[in-house]
């Protein structure tokens, strides 16, 4: 009797068994029943063949639409991307400036750059003007939910989404407060040093102190996003109507749309609100801080929008505008004694510059007025002088030296306070472009968009035919398409921009692909053994069984010739 069984836990007890058998009774024949015989190798593979990569590559392809379609849905060209649009059009506007102004002097590798910057400009113009088909796709949205009377419904989801956009800004808000903190407690305590009497340090701290939480604390920054959401409220119908076609006056093919549609409608519509509290919120901000690298950082944006409007074949104004350019260089290096009269006499300069390249272009029907105050705002000396934090780090430098442990110390405080300060103004800003995004229906796409590839997922799983498949559906599948999506929405909350929230959400949905496929496998793998264990443990019972019976017939046998032998 030969019992074949793979499984090696068995091997030695049937083994002996087997043996006990053959000595029991050497003469008889005992006729081998067939055993199951079960291998590992023995259970159900996955399917392979030219179907499974069919079906994969539809699947994949299936998803891969449903996320672009899903990113399309929710944001389209959101307001994050135009900013990156109107700033890459603002540099090719500047570089074709500075290579035409010096067009004689180019290299052939400057030619061609100028011709590839011409040449991409009608194109940035182009996605631009693209953004309002964002605008369109959410203005119709939400009019269906007037429509539909579902206006509370739509307020509940922008409620939603609000709340956590003011929590992004509300959070860079507490890093800057955080700095601000550390530097007045900083100035106080070398306030108590005796090399400090009469600096009055402390009672400077108090001011930054006082100043900052008058104008930036969450009570008033949180109130200025609130007045900001109020005044947007009216946005949907301003921007809407715009897009009425049946409208004798002012359609979506007037004279003055044709022009507004080149331009990102939500944003423009609301920007007088916009620049009314970035202009509050700035002035508020240098009196805190204000040092010479920020005046000279606006004082080199408000030139670069200069270069966004003049003719670069205009001699005059090339002229003028490279004494302005090397005069800002110069604002930036004063230092010294004489540095204030030095710096005021500057001023004086450039703004002589700035009225004469005004004249000269008003003869060539330029407008220039909105740069010619944004130069002025930052040259004027109620605005550009020191804020109460550098005059602090003045009186530090004069007490204690500029090499000195105090001074730099207190230095890297009040430039951590600047940058952190600047970061949450900046924050504060596109925080309105949401809300201005939010007024005009982006939240309730959002979650249509949402749902869709949400749907494609649940589908996904309810369509397979066995639990193992579903099973399969729903971690290489149904994961994936909803933790990619997940990803990119969560990036929208946190104001990333939409090309960002597309790429994090393909590469989470691709790695959680990977890590549900890497878990589908080490399940089937285990369930494979399990169930090539369970069928050779049944294949050793029945071995043991038929073992059984053998014996029992042997001696059964062996019994019987004994009897008849007596």
């Amino acid at each position: 009797m030969d019992f074949n069984i793979k499984s090696s836990t068995y091997n030695n007890f049937l083994q002996q068994a087997q043996n006990s058998v053959k000595k029991k009774d050497d003469a008889q024949n005992v006729q081998e029943k067939p055993l199951a015989s079960v291998l590992v190798s023995d259970v159900e593979q996955p399917k392979s063949g030219i179907k499974k990569y069919v079906a994969g590559i539809s699947i994949g392809g299936g998803i891969l639409l449903t996320l672009i379609a899903g990113a399309f849905l929710s944001k389209g060209v959101s307001g994050g991307v135009n900013r990156r649009i109107r700033e890459f059009s603002r540099k090719l506007s500047k570089k074709t400036f500075d290579l035409k102004a010096d067009y004689k002097n180019l290299t052939l590798k400057q030619k061609i750059s100028l011709k590839l910057a011409q040449a991409m400009k009608p194109v940035a113009n182009l996605l631009e003007a693209s953004s309002n088909l964002n605008v369109f796709k959410d203005g119709f949205v939400t009019k269906c939910f007037k429509e539909l009377h579902a206006m509370p419904i739509f307020e509940k989801i922008n409620g939603s989404f609000k709340n956590v956009v003011l929590k992004t800004k509300n959070n860079a808000y507490k890093n800057s407060e955080m700095s601000m903190v550390k530097f007045c407690n900083y100035a106080e305590n070398l306030a108590k040093d005796s090399r400090a009497k009469g600096q009055n340090l402390d009672m400077l701290a108090d001011n930054v102190a006082n100043s900052y939480f008058a104008n930036f604390s969450t009570q008033h920054h949180f109130k200025r996003s609130q007045e900001m959401w109020e005044s947007l409220a009216d946005l949907h119908e301003r921007v809407w109507d715009s897009f009425n076609i049946f409208k004798k006056e002012n359609n979506i093919f007037s004279k003055t749309n044709r022009s507004r549609l080149k331009t990102y409608m939500t944003m423009k519509e609301c920007e007088k609100e916009r620049n009314s509290v970035g202009d509050f919120i700035k002035s508020r901000k240098k009196l805190i801080s204000n040092n010479i690298t920020d005046n000279y950082n606006e004082l080199t944006k408000a030139y670069d929008d200069l270069k966004t409007i003049i003719d670069p074949k205009d001699n005059r104004s090339v002229e003028l505008m490279r004494d302005i350019s090397q005069k800002i260089e110069k604002y930036k290096r004063l230092n010294g004694a004489k540095e204030l009269e030095e710096r005021a006499q500057l001023g004086k300069e450039l703004g002589e510059n700035l009225a004469e390249l005004k004249k000269h272009l008003i003869s060539k029907k330029v407008d220039i007025n909105k740069q010619i105050a944004h130069f002025e705002n930052v040259l004027n000396p109620k605005t550009a002088g020191k804020g109460q934090v550098q005059e602090i780090l003045t009186r530090i430098k004069e007490t204690f030296g500029k090499e000195s442990p105090e001074y730099k110390q207190a230095k890297k405080y009040a430039d951590e306070l600047n940058k952190n300060l600047n970061h949450a103004i900046s924050t504060e800003m596109t925080a309105y472009e949401k809300l201005a995004e939010l007024q005009m229906g982006s939240a309730p796409t959002d979650i249509i968009g949402i749902l869709a590839p949400a749907a494609l997922g649940t589908a996904l799983v309810i369509k397979a035919d066995t639990k193992d498949q579903r099973i399969t559906n729903t971690l290489t599948q149904g994961i994936p398409i909803l933790g990619g999506i997940g990803t990119a929405y969560y990036g929208t909350t946190r104001m990333l921009t939409g090309p960002t929230n597309m790429a994090l959400g393909l590469i989470s949905g691709a790695l959680l692909g990977i890590v549900g496929a890497k878990v589908d496998d080490l399940r089937k793998s285990y369930q494979e053994k399990q169930n090539a264990f369970k069928k050779e443990f049944e294949t050793m019972k029945n071995a043991q069984k038929n073992l059984k019976e053998t014996i029992l017939s042997t001696e059964k046998t062996s019994e019987t010739k004994s009897v008849k032998a007596k």
